[in-house]
C-alpha cells in the first residue's frame, strides 16, 4: 500500500473525535439531515439481510444519472441500496425512485465509519459512480471481498493533474476496481495514463435517460397562470449566476410584452437569497411567486421562482429555451441533454467542462450557444431561429444511448462469477 493511502488511514482516523463537531457545523447550515445524522458515522436505521447491490451516486447529476440502471437491476431481480451524500440528493431520491429501493447517507470516510456501514449491509457488489474514489471505502471493500464497479467515470483536467501528484495512490485505488468504466474517451485515456488496466467504454449513462417527469396537474396550472406571457427561463442556477438572468430580465422587459422570468435554482433552499437579489433589479414583493408555497403566476407576477427540486420537466415542456446554470460560474455545467429531450433550445455558459463532449456537439449541431448577452437579446426575438435550435436538441438527444445495457451486463457478469 502506498505511503501516501497510509498517511491518509492515519489522519481519517485523527478525524474522528472531531465528527460530531462536523456534523453539527454542517446541520447549521441546512446540509445535515438532523433525523439521520448517525447515517454519516456509518450506522443503519435498517437491518436487512438479504443481498443488495450498493450503488453511491454523490449528488443530484450523478443521482439522476443512475435512474435507468436502477430500474433495470430492480427487473433483473437485485435488492438495491443507493447512497448519496447531499441533503438535496436525498430529497430528490423520496421523489423520483422506486418506492423498493433503500436510501443511506454515505458516512464519513473513516476506515471505522466504513467499516460499520459495510458490516451493517450483506453488500455483493458495490458501485461507485463517476468521480467519487474514497480511499477508506474502496479498501474496506476490498478487505471484505466485495467486488468495487466505477461507472461513468470522469475525469476533468483538475483533478487529473491533481491525481497525477499521487500518482502511485490513485493507481492502487483504481485498480482495486473490478472494472473502470469512463463516460467518455477523453477520461478513458486520462485513466490509462494514471495506471488503470480494467478499463471498459461504453459512452455515457446519462445518454440512455428518458425525458423527465411530467406533473400533469402541475404543468395544467402552469400553462393556464403564464396564459399571455412570454417565459424567459434559468434552470440549475447557482450563485452568482441569477445575476445574469437578472440582467438579461432587465434588457428585455420593454422589448417583449408581458415578460414572466422564472429561475430554478440548483438548490431550492437558496431561495430567499433570490428573492432578496431580485430587489436590486427592482422586482416587488407582490410581482414574486414561490412553487413551494404552492403559488403561481398571475397577470401582475414578474418572477417565478421554481423552488422544488426534480421539477423541470414542465418548465422544458412548455419554454422554447432555457439559459442552464452551472457554467457560468466554474462549476462545470449541468446536464444539457435534459432539456434537449424537450426540444429546448439551450444557452451555457463557457465553463461547461464536465459535459465537454454534449455541449461541443450540440454547439456544433446548432442546438446550443455559448452565452452572450446581446447576441441573445437578438436572437430571442427571432421565433425560428429558436424553433430551429429546439428541432436540432431532440435530434441530437434521440440519437444517444446504450451504456447502461452494457453495464447490466458487466454487473450480471460479476453476480456469476460469484457463484
Amino acid at each position: 500500500m502506498p505511503l501516501t493511502i497510509k498517511l491518509y488511514r492515519f489522519l481519517s482516523h485523527a478525524v474522528i473525535p472531531f465528527s460530531w463537531i462536523i456534523i453539527i457545523y454542517r446541520a447549521l447550515r441546512n446540509k445535515e439531515d438532523l433525523q439521520r445524522v448517525k447515517e454519516r458515522l456509518g450506522k443503519s436505521r435498517i437491518r436487512d439481510e438479504s443481498e443488495y447491490i450498493w450503488i453511491h451516486a454523490a449528488s443530484v447529476g450523478e443521482l439522476l444519472s443512475i435512474l435507468p440502471l436502477s430500474k433495470k437491476l430492480l427487473e433483473n431481480n437485485y435488492k438495491i441500496l443507493i447512497s448519496t451524500t447531499t441533503l438535496t440528493s436525498a430529497n430528490l431520491f423520496k421523489s423520483t425512485f422506486p418506492k423498493n429501493i433503500l436510501h443511506q447517507y454515505i458516512p464519513y470516510d473513516t476506515p471505522i465509519y466504513a467499516n460499520r456501514f459495510l458490516s451493517n449491509w450483506n453488500i455483493n457488489q458495490a458501485i461507485f459512480v463517476e468521480s467519487e474514489i474514497w480511499p477508506n471505502m474502496i479498501l474496506e471493500c476490498k478487505q471484505k471481498n466485495i467486488p468495487l464497479l466505477l461507472i461513468n467515470a470522469r475525469l476533468t483536467e483538475k483533478s487529473f493533474n491533481r491525481w497525477k501528484l499521487f500518482r502511485k495512490s490513485i493507481k492502487y485505488l483504481l485498480n482495486i476496481f473490478e472494472f473502470t468504466i469512463p463516460q467518455n474517451k477523453e477520461t478513458l485515456k486520462r485513466l490509462e495514463e494514471l495506471g488503470a488496466k480494467n478499463n471498459l467504454y461504453f459512452g455515457n449513462i446519462k445518454h440512455d435517460a428518458k425525458k423527465l417527469p411530467i406533473n400533469n396537474e402541475r404543468l395544467n396550472k402552469i400553462e393556464e397562470s403564464i396564459l399571455g406571457k412570454n417565459l424567459l427561463l434559468a434552470t440549475s442556477t447557482h450563485q452568482g449566476e441569477e445575476e445574469v438572468v437578472f440582467s438579461l430580465f432587465s434588457k428585455l422587459k420593454d422589448k417583449i410584452d408581458n415578460l414572466l422570468l422564472i429561475i430554478a435554482p440548483r438548490h431550492p433552499e437558496r431561495r430567499m437569497f433570490i428573492f432578496n437579489l431580485s430587489k436590486k433589479y427592482n422586482f416587488k414583493a407582490h410581482q414574486i411567486k414561490f412553487l413551494s408555497k404552492e403559488e403561481f403566476p398571475d397577470k401582475e407576477t414578474k418572477l417565478f421562482i421554481y423552488d422544488k427540486i426534480g421539477e423541470l420537466g414542465e418548465l422544458y415542456d412548455i419554454a422554447p429555451y432555457v439559459i442552464l446554470g452551472g457554467a457560468f460560474k466554474n462549476l462545470g455545467g449541468h446536464n444539457p441533454i435534459e432539456p434537449a429531450r424537450f426540444g429546448t433550445a439551450i444557452f451555457s455558459g463557457s465553463n461547461f467542462f464536465n459535459f465537454n463532449d454534449d455541449f461541443n456537439n450540440l454547439i456544433n449541431s446548432g442546438a446550443a450557444m455559448i452565452y452572450n448577452e446581446d447576441n441573445i437579446s437578438e436572437l430571442i426575438l427571432n421565433n425560428k431561429k429558436i424553433e430551429d435550435m429546439g428541432l436540432k436538441a431532440t435530434e441530437y438527444a434521440n440519437n444517444l444511448g446504450g451504456a447502461t445495457d452494457s453495464i447490466i451486463g458487466v454487473i450480471n457478469g460479476l453476480r456469476t462469477d460469484a457463484k
